[in-house]
């Protein structure tokens, strides 16, 4: 189902913002480590706002 699909992959999104803080304390790299966090805690609210969306639908589908 794709709603389960967007939780699970929503999961992964906040286990590799999780991963990618322990990378912070290499200076050489922190820049590009900022960069990828927000790309993709922005990613994580996209798939966020899409998995509500989705779950509205459903309910709106299954009240009809």
């Amino acid at each position: 189902m794709l709603a389960h699909e967007l939780k699970a992959r929503s999961s992964q999104l906040e286990g590799m913002i999780g991963e990618i803080d322990n990378l912070v304390s290499y200076t050489d790299v922190e820049p590009l480590v900022d960069d990828m966090k927000e790309n993709l805690k922005t990613l994580l609210k996209v798939m966020e706002e899409a998995q509500q969306c989705l779950n509205l639908k459903l309910k709106n589908l299954q009240v009809v």
